[in-house]
């Protein structure tokens, strides 16, 4: 048995919280997928390592978060609801909005102080991001893994960001099959190699310390991960 390592470290991130180191902030998120629940629990991981803390009272805070993920621009407009409500919240208190590390699907008319980029296509929607790895990244859980289970593993998502032809292997879209963020790291680790156009699932496989074969979705959110 192992225990599953974060893929990077905290200071991979000083960009984006040494300037909250100690502070308490208000998070909101988006509505999502067991995938965006590693962005959560890595984002949380690293608020511990910076210091600071999380409330659901405006009043105490410091500044607003929004994110991270990959919702803005059109693609998910239900999430723009959530935006609304931070960027509200931050006005009417006079606090900073920071927009966690995001992929942009296109343009946005969005007011923030602060915005980050897990990847460089999206800084051509959003010039004014500063890049920063993907929340999902930083985080670890607390668990102990049992050793693979076996070879291959084929998981394709099936949204509106499939991409990818029928898969005559696929055993199916793995935010489907899981429920927590610790279940999508434990089902990766049962594959020496996964195959899947879930970025997060790539991610946990990573995380587990398996082999992540990770394809293109509907849009350029993956391959431009993959070459940042």
């Amino acid at each position: 048995m192992s225990a599953p390592t974060p893929i990077l470290e905290p200071g991979a991130y000083a960009h984006v919280f040494d300037r909250w180191r100690g502070a308490t902030v208000m998070q909101f998120w988006g509505p999502g997928n067991v995938g965006d629940l590693l962005i959560r629990h890595g984002a949380e991981q690293l608020f511990a390592a910076y210091e600071m803390k999380v409330t659901t009272d405006a009043g105490c805070a410091n500044a607003v978060f929004y994110g991270g993920g990959g919702n803005m621009g059109p693609l998910y407009p239900g999430t723009r609801l959530t935006r609304l409500e931070a960027r509200g919240v931050a006005s009417a208190h006079g606090l900073p909005l920071n927009v966690q590390p995001q992929s942009w699907t296109g343009p946005e008319e969005f007011e923030a102080d602060q915005f980050f980029a897990r990847e460089n296509r999206s800084l051509e929607f959003c010039p004014r991001a500063v890049l920063a790895p993907d929340l999902g990244l930083a985080y670890a859980p607390a668990i102990q893994l049992d050793e693979q289970q076996h070879d291959v593993g084929w998981f394709m998502r099936a949204d509106c960001e499939r991409a990818q032809p029928g898969v005559a292997k696929n055993s199916g879209d793995p935010a489907i099959l899981a429920a927590t963020a610790e279940d999508y790291v434990r089902m990766a680790s049962c594959y020496r190699v996964v195959h899947t156009d879930r970025l997060h699932f790539a991610i946990a496989a990573m995380i587990a310390g398996r082999e992540a074969r990770l394809y293109a979705n509907s849009y350029f959110k993956n391959e431009a991960m993959y070459h940042l």
